[in-house]
């Protein structure tokens, strides 16, 4: 160990104004002693605000133009469908990377997009999109044993954490119960191999925030008061991480740096803007007219769609029953929905100009010698980026008449770097996030606008968390204008190592007392200097990118 030791404990969706809420009203102890005892801010994450990129950009300290991750998936070469992004496709260096290469010991639990592990001096067991504990998501191997015998039916995404729309009260218990035992997994890990960096990532407040945020929303529109024996479901989740962290602060060493952060916040989610379905109706992307493309438009426009069958399920208690299914891989649902419904399949793509494809309602122009049927020559894209530009600005909701799109940006606006050509054309931020652009591949509703049909109430905001405590903090101060890709040369900083001059992230000099900042002064070096270049995580078969679609599916995130 090294003189100085960082912590790092991540809550995935932590929103700043809801957990300040709750330290006003003293339900949150631990939370209250991080923000008196150090430095707190509000985190702007990245443009999309979801899982991939967000971590990805904490991770390596650059924009996603650098570090190439987008979204979960990216368009497969030579067709429309969408293939899984994992880490094995980062272009750029991760904070563990830098570490390991320097000697320092690394310890990573749970932490999003580290799927599959990269060799690293200590350990790493991946977060989602991990499948089960396998060689691929355990490092070193033999971990898989060590986590089985404390935990022996260990997930790393708990079926029971999938698709909660009609078992809210059992999905309630299983959030409360995993965080539990992702407490026991880093304990151990924890004691048994101390490291200079040690992080772990709470997945569960995410998930459950998603799935019950109308619970204890009265002002939602789905809320229901039958069910206000769930209202505090989110807050005990919360309450039981945060006397996990008021352990965690009286165990610390005195040379020990902890930091508290989440890659985005959180709120209420009414609609979700299904973006394909919203260029079919504006005539950017259009279906064919034959064959059995005719009858599944027809029904289409008669509401037979994805989404109705969906909540039909859940209404007879069977849709935890998908997730199920792609679990055991026995089939798979996307398959099975584009036999019957609408899909990608039935686009005549010789006449439609642009699509979305991942999580996050981005939308690409079907360019000409990029796509594989693409119409639009390239001459041809400055005007069609904006004309879609001008109609997603008029997108108006269709019960109040209010403008919907706050502001829509090229690619070139938002990113920069090598991996600029792999991002979506135009991405567009809502005004209010209540409604959530989806960019589900195919069209789950014949509405472009309409209440979630997977059951999901709350949904991703720009502003995460930020807490850090250790020697030379200040103390009960508040930090501006921090971003997620701060983080890593912070983290870097604190250590005593030099920062990438590739990172596009800042120290936040403002969280340091004066004589910090003056007895260590910023060291700054190239990746080449160290010899560094992206840990080559082993690349995925194409049975296993299939495992993964597969996993992405069930998780909700790609339909």
């Amino acid at each position: 160990m090294k003189e100085h030791s960082l912590l790092v404990i991540g809550l995935d969706g932590a929103d700043p104004e809801l957990l300040r809420s709750w330290v006003e009203r003293g339900k949150l102890p631990g939370v209250r002693s991080l923000f008196e005892s150090g430095v707190q801010a509000n985190l702007r994450t990245t443009i999309p605000p979801i899982t991939p990129t967000a971590w990805s950009t904490f991770a390596t300290g650059t924009n996603p133009g650098k570090h190439g991750l987008f979204d979960f998936v990216k368009r497969k070469e030579g067709s429309y469908l969408p293939r899984p992004l994992s880490a094995s496709e980062r272009g750029a260096v991760a904070l563990w990377d830098i570490l390991s290469v320097q000697g320092m010991s690394v310890g990573l639990f749970n932490v999003p997009m580290t799927f599959p592990v990269s060799p690293v001096n200590r350990y790493m067991i991946s977060g989602i999109p991990a499948r089960d504990p396998s060689a691929d998501s355990f490092y070193p191997e033999r971990l898989i044993d060590e986590v089985a015998a404390m935990v022996p039916d260990y997930e790393v995404v708990p079926a029971e954490l999938l698709h909660p729309r009609g078992r809210e009260k059992e999905f309630a218990a299983a959030a409360l119960k995993w965080v539990n035992l992702r407490i026991k997994v880093f304990e151990y890990l924890r004691h048994r191999y101390p490291t200079d960096l040690t992080m772990m990532v709470f997945s569960e407040t995410d998930w459950i925030q998603h799935a019950l945020w109308a619970c204890m929303d009265p002002t939602h529109p789905a809320h229901d008061s039958s069910q206000k024996h769930l209202a505090d479901s989110i807050l005990r989740v919360y309450q039981r991480i945060d006397s996990y962290l008021e352990e965690l602060i009286a165990s610390l060493d005195p040379n020990t740096y902890l930091i508290i952060m989440s890659d985005h916040g959180f709120g209420p989610l009414n609609a979700y803007i299904y973006v394909n379905t919203w260029l079919w109706a504006n005539g950017f992307l259009t279906v064919k007219h034959s064959g059995i493309t005719v009858l599944k438009e027809l029904a289409f426009k008669l509401g037979l769609t994805p989404a109705l069958l969906y909540r039909l399920m859940a209404k007879l208690g069977l849709g935890h029953s998908i997730g199920a299914n792609v679990r055991k891989r026995k089939q798979s649902v996307k398959s099975l929905l584009d036999t019957l419904f609408l899909s990608f399949n039935d686009v005549d793509w010789s006449r439609s100009i642009a699509y979305s494809l991942g999580n996050s309602g981005a939308i690409n122009v079907n360019l000409k010698g990029r796509e594989p049927h693409g119409c639009v020559q390239p001459s041809e894209y400055d005007s069609v980026i904006a004309e879609l530009t001008a109609a997603l600005y008029t997108m108006e909701h269709p019960l109040t008449g209010e403008r919907i799109v706050e502001k829509v940006y090229t690619k070139d606006e938002l990113y920069g770097g090598p991996h600029l050509d792999e991002a979506p054309d135009l991405l567009f931020v809502p005004r209010d996030w209540r409604t959530a652009p989806f960019g589900d591949y195919s069209f789950p509703s014949n509405r472009w606008l309409e209440q979630s049909f997977d059951g999901r109430t709350g949904w991703h905001r720009m502003d995460g968390i930020f807490a850090l405590i250790g020697p030379g903090i200040r103390e009960g101060a508040r930090v501006d204008e921090a971003h997620i890709q701060d983080i890593a040369p912070t983290a870097l900083h604190l250590l005593g190592l030099p920062v990438l001059a590739e990172m596009d992230g800042r120290i936040l000099d403002d969280a340091f007392t004066l004589d910090f900042r003056q007895s260590r002064p910023a060291e700054i070096i190239k990746s080449t200097d160290l010899a560094l270049s992206p840990q080559s995580a082993p690349k995925l078969s194409e049975q296993d990118e299939r495992v993964l679609k597969e996993r992405l599916e069930g998780l909700g995130y790609i339909g």
